[in-house]
Order: C-alpha cells, then sequence, then structure tokens
C-alpha cells in the first residue's frame, strides 16, 4: 500500500478544500512530510489520521486552539460529554416539535399505563412491520423507531400513530388508520423496568486481529445494498442517496477511521469484520470485485439491528 499522498488526494480522501488543509498546516495542526530532492509536500495515513481527527473536533465546535493543545484521549472524552449534552438537548427540541405536531392532543402530558411495562413477544406481526418484540419503557420513553408512548398509543418516528390495546394479557397494536388494520399480537414475556441501553443488542468484539493485506488502505462509499441482494448485487441499482457514511480508512495495525456526516469516528478491525467497541458491535465486511475494481461491502448496523436484531443494508465502498 502507498502511504505517500499529494496534497489532491488527501483532499479527496478527507473531502475536504485544499485550501483548507494547508491553513491547518499553517496552524501548526499537521505537519506533511518533505521530500528532500523534489522539494514536494507528501502526507502519510498517520497525517491523514490526524486530518480526520482535526476534522471530527471541528465539526463539535473545538477552536483550532483548542484541538492544538488536545490529545486524542482528552478530546474523546470531550467529544463523549458534548455528545451526550447534544442527545438531551435534541430531546428536548424533538418535544418541542411534537408538541408543535397535529399529535399533540395525543402526547402533550403523560398519562401512564403500568400493565403494559416491560417486554412483549409478538405472536402475528404483520408483513411490514418488522417488530417482534416490542418494550414499553417507563415514563413513555422511546427507542428506535418508537418515539414516545402515551396510555393507549404509541408514537413512531415519522409523527404516526398506532393504537394499542390488551386483551387477557395479550397487547394488540393497530394502526389508527382502519384500513391498515393489526400490526402484530404480543405476548407479554415480564414486566421489568428497562432502558433503552439495556435493551439494545450488543456483540462480543473481543476478536484476536487477524491482518488481511486486501483490506487495508482507504475506501470511498458507492452505496447501500440490501441485505437480500449483497450476494448478487448491481451496482447500477444500487442506492447512492442520502449516504451517512463517506470514507473509510482502515489501516494496517488494526486500527480504522470512518468519515461521515456525525464526524470522524474510531474503530478497529480484523480479517472479514470492522469492530465498533464503544457500540459494542461486529460488522461483517466482504472483499468483491467488480468490473475490475476492488470493492469492500459492510454490514450497516443502526436501530434496525440494535432494537429490532435484523441487518437491513450493507454499505458498498471502492478502493480510492
Amino acid at each position: 500500500m502507498n502511504t505517500n499522498f499529494k496534497i489532491g488526494k488527501v483532499a479527496e480522501i478527507c473531502q475536504m478544500p485544499i485550501k483548507t488543509i494547508r491553513f491547518y498546516e499553517e496552524r501548526g495542526l499537521v505537519k506533511p512530510e518533505r521530500d528532500e530532492q523534489s522539494g514536494y509536500r507528501f502526507f502519510t495515513d498517520k497525517q491523514i489520521e490526524r486530518l480526520f481527527f482535526v476534522k471530527s473536533l471541528r465539526k463539535q465546535g473545538f477552536s483550532l486552539e483548542e484541538i492544538k493543545n488536545l490529545d486524542e484521549k482528552t478530546a474523546e472524552e470531550k467529544i463523549a460529554q458534548l455528545k451526550g449534552e447534544m442527545h438531551k438537548l435534541q430531546e428536548k427540541v424533538n418535544l418541542c416539535r411534537l408538541l408543535a405536531s397535529k399529535e399533540r392532543k395525543y402526547f402533550s402530558f403523560f398519562i401512564d399505563d403500568p400493565q403494559v411495562i416491560g417486554k412483549w413477544s409478538a405472536e402475528k406481526v404483520a408483513e411490514n412491520w418488522p417488530v417482534k418484540e416490542l418494550y414499553f419503557l417507563p415514563g413513555g420513553e422511546g427507542y428506535w423507531i418508537f418515539s414516545r408512548w402515551n396510555k393507549g398509543k404509541i408514537l413512531l418516528y415519522n409523527n404516526s400513530v398506532l393504537n394499542y390495546r390488551v386483551e387477557k394479557n395479550k397487547l394488540f397494536v393497530e394502526s389508527e388508520e382502519e384500513k391498515d388494520g393489526i400490526k402484530a399480537e404480543f405476548d407479554r414475556v415480564d414486566n421489568k423496568n428497562y432502558t433503552a441501553q439495556q435493551i439494545a443488542k450488543k456483540d462480543d468484539v473481543n476478536l484476536p486481529f487477524e491482518a488481511d493485506k486486501k483490506m487495508v488502505g482507504f475506501w470511498k462509499t458507492v452505496g447501500l445494498v440490501e441485505t437480500k441482494d449483497v450476494d448478487n448485487f448491481d451496482e447500477n441499482k444500487i442506492n447512492k442517496t442520502s449516504l451517512f457514511l463517506k470514507n473509510l480508512y482502515i489501516a494496517p495495525d488494526g486500527k480504522a477511521v470512518w468519515c461521515s456526516e456525525g464526524g470522524v469516528y474510531n474503530l478497529l478491525w480484523t480479517k472479514g469484520a470492522i469492530i465498533d467497541k464503544n457500540q459494542k458491535l461486529v460488522m461483517q465486511t466482504k472483499l468483491v470485485t467488480k468490473q475490475g475494481k476492488e470493492m469492500l461491502l459492510m454490514q450497516w448496523k443502526s436501530g434496525d439491528y440494535v432494537f429490532g436484531g435484523f441487518v437491513r443494508c450493507w454499505y458498498l465502498f471502492e478502493k480510492m
């Protein structure tokens, strides 16, 4: 793998203007190497990691002076703190939107329903309904596709409302639209007071590192492939819109970094998998070749997996 890159290639990899990279160099945030004979500057993979790191901090609102005086450990602690504050703020924003929406008649105040608290398991599920296990968290708290719940009502993330009723220890979830009918029938599993963190699915992330030279390098996002098509997909027919992940860098030493709309995220990897130790997720990978191009498929373990137990799609990357 070539680990020396000119500034134009670095700008493409980091999705950052050349003038920004030069500005960061002037401010001492990144220090490229220089060829003694030609005088040209070049960047190594470590310096590109540094640029990803700076980009992530800028995304979180850090000043250049703050970044210059932060080491990675301190910065990651600060980012975790800020993300917690942002999450709380987003909850308030969602509530304000809710109160201003047509659904406020159901959710402007909370009416408890202790009989539904706990875990329910689906007996019958509609074809367009992916939920096989349903949790009612205390206080009307939401998770995954469920924004909130109130007595007799469940608010989905798209602001549509479901009705529920309990009969003889069975839970029936129905759409407000009569034509949609019953979404699912659930049997009670328990009546525990769960939190969203407790019900989130976690993988065993303690995997030994196994090198794979074919995985090492910079990868750019091409699109999303549905799980059912992952073994035989047509690159011309995949989803290429609203892509959260932009680039993926896999280093030779078992570390990885992805660049997304939300910033830059540090990961680990081993042969056949990308590992997110913070979220405790292992995303399977597959190396493929299409029309002579080296490509990488990676499971996308979103809330569908964490709370629903299924992988809806895979990210497709092309080697840069």
